[in-house]
C-alpha cells in the first residue's frame, strides 16, 4: 500500500514518501505500506487539481522515482518499506487465455471476478476479499455465469466487469448462450453470492463486446458496451445506458461514438465532480475520449489523443501503452471535458520498457500496474503518477510472465491498493 505525503520542509515539487511498517495484502501482491494515520494528502505536485494553487508553468519533465534512488529505491533514506507476499492463486486451467480480471472495491473489501474452466465449462468466477480485525479474509469462490438454477451452461462467457454498488456488487459479461455473443448482467451480495436472477441487457443480434461498468459519486451507475457487426458490415459503435442496481437496464442504449466508427476496448469511469468519462480506441488505433452526463447522455464531441494499443482511461489522467519501437506506456493529463491538459509523459522508468496496464484513481492522481521488463526479466510493477501525469514513484513487485493481458488494479477507501492478473506460460494460464 502506497501512501503520499507533502513534506513542508522539502522543495514544492518533491514528493516524499513517509513509510510505516504495514502489512499489505494484494490479490497476489503485497505493496508496501506509506503514510500515517488515516487517508493521505493528496499528491504535491503544484497544480491546480490537488493543491488549488497554479504557479503558471507546467513542470516539463518526468519527476523520476519520488525517492530519487532509481526505478527501485526502496531502501534509499528508509523512505519506503515494502513487505511482498506469495501470490494468492485465484484459478488456472490448461489453456493460453489472455485475459482482463476484474476488480473493484467496496469500502475495506475487495471482489475480483475471473475465468476458469471447472470442469467443462468456460465459467467465471467471483472472490471476495474481506478486510477483518484479525487480517485479509478469502472468501469462497462463486460461480455467476450459471443459470437461475444455479447450473452451469454450455456457453462462452468472457470479458468480466464489476462496480460496486451501496449493498454488493453488479456482474457484467459477454455470453454466448441465447443469441450469440450478448452483455449479461447478475447482483452479487457483498460476500459475492449471485442472485437467482440473471439478465441479458443487449440486443444486439450476438454482436456485443466489452462490457464496462462505472458508478458515479451519486450513485448513478452506467453500463456500455460494443456493438460489434464487422462480420456483416463495418461498424463498431461504442454505446451507453444507465443501470440500475439490479443490474437491469433504467435507460436506452445511446451511442457515444460517431456513426459507423470502428471501436474497441470501451470504458467508462466516474467523472471528477460529475458524470462520466468514456473512452475508447477508434479504427486508427487512437485513443479517444467523450464525457457522459449522470443521466446516461453523452455530452460534449469526442476528443481523440495519441495512438493508444491499450488504453488505461481514469479521469485526470489517461494512460496508454503503444509500440514506438519498444514497450512505451504514456501519461497525458486530461481536463474534465475530456481534453488534454499539460504534456503527454512517459510512466516508466528509464531502464525499462511497459506494456499492459491497468488504472486506478488514488489521491488525485493514478496508480499504473503493469508489466515491467529489463534486461534483468519482467515483474508486475506499480508506478504512481501525480494529476500532471508525472511519475512519482515506481515499485516493483515480484517475476511475472510476458503474456497475459492487462495487469487489473483496484483502490479501497483507506487506500489500499490490490492488484489481479493472468500469467500465460506453456499453454497453461494461471490467474492470481
Amino acid at each position: 500500500m502506497l501512501h503520499l505525503s507533502s513534506a513542508p520542509s522539502r522543495p514544492a515539487c518533491r514528493i516524499v514518501l513517509r513509510a510505516v511498517p504495514l502489512l499489505f495484502v494484494a490479490l497476489g501482491l503485497l505493496a508496501s505500506a506509506c503514510g500515517g494515520e488515516g487517508p493521505p494528502p493528496p499528491p504535491n505536485d503544484i497544480g491546480p487539481r490537488d493543491l488549488a494553487v497554479d504557479l503558471g508553468r507546467d513542470l516539463g519533465g518526468d519527476m523520476g522515482s519520488a525517492d530519487d534512488g532509481g526505478p527501485d529505491a526502496t531502501t534509499d533514506a528508509g523512505m519506503v518499506q515494502c513487505e511482498v507476499e506469495a501470490p494468492d492463486m485465484l484459478g488456472s486451467e490448461v489453456a493460453s487465455v489472455v485475459q482482463r480480471i476484474a476488480i473493484t472495491s467496496l469500502v475495506n473489501d475487495f471482489a475480483v471476478v475471473f475465468r476458469e474452466r471447472r470442469p467443462t465449462f468456460d465459467d467465471l468466477w467471483v472472490r471476495v476479499y474481506r478486510d477483518t480485525p484479525g487480517g485479509v479474509v478469502a472468501g469462497s469462490d462463486f460461480p455467476i455465469t450459471t443459470n437461475a438454477g444455479g447450473m452451469s451452461v454450455s456457453s462462452v462467457s468472457r470479458d468480466p466487469a464489476l462496480v460496486a454498488t451501496g449493498s454488493g456488487y453488479v456482474a457484467a459479461w459477454i455470453d454466448s448462450r441465447e443469441l450469440g455473443f450478448e452483455m449479461w448482467t447478475r447482483v452479487l451480495d457483498a460476500d459475492g453470492v449471485p442472485a437467482a436472477s440473471l439478465q441479458r441487457v443487449t440486443t444486439s443480434n450476438g454482436a456485443a463486446a466489452s462490457p464496462a461498468l462505472a458508478r458515479a459519486s451519486d450513485g448513478a451507475l452506467l453500463a456500455g458496451h460494443i456493438h460489434d457487426d464487422t462480420q456483416t458490415g463495418t461498424t463498431r459503435e461504442w454505446s451507453v445506458a444507465t443501470m440500475a442496481d439490479d443490474g437491469a437496464l433504467a435507460s436506452s442504449w445511446t451511442r457515444a461514438s460517431n456513426a459507423g466508427e470502428l471501436t474497441s476496448q470501451g470504458a467508462i469511469v466516474p467523472g471528477l465532480t460529475s458524470g462520466f468519462i468514456s473512452g475508447w480506441v477508434d479504427g486508427a488505433g487512437n485513443a479517444r475520449v467523450r464525457t457522459v452526463s449522470a443521466g446516461g447522455a453523452p455530452t460534449n464531441t469526442a476528443v481523440t489523443h495519441g495512438e493508444a494499443e491499450l488504453l488505461g482511461l481514469n479521469p485526470a489522467v489517461l494512460v496508454f501503452a503503444r509500440n514506438d519501437g519498444f514497450d512505451a506506456l504514456w501519461a497525458q493529463p486530461i481536463t474534465e471535458a475530456g481534453a488534454t491538459d499539460g504534456l503527454l509523459r512517459s510512466a516508466l522508468t528509464n531502464d525499462a520498457t511497459g506494456r499492459d496496464p491497468g488504472v486506478a484513481p488514488l489521491n488525485g492522481g493514478v496508480v499504473v500496474a503493469y508489466r515491467h521488463t529489463t534486461t534483468a526479466g519482467t515483474v508486475i510493477a506499480l508506478a504512481l503518477l501525480n494529476s500532471r501525469g508525472e511519475r512519482v514513484h515506481t515499485e516493483l513487485l515480484g517475476a511475472t510472465t510476458g503474456a497475459g493481458g492487462p495487469v487489473s488494479v483496484a483502490v479501497n477507501n483507506e487506500g489500499r491498493i490490490r492488484l489481479a492478473w493472468a500469467e500465460v506460460e506453456a499453454g497453461t494460464t494461471t490467474t492470481y
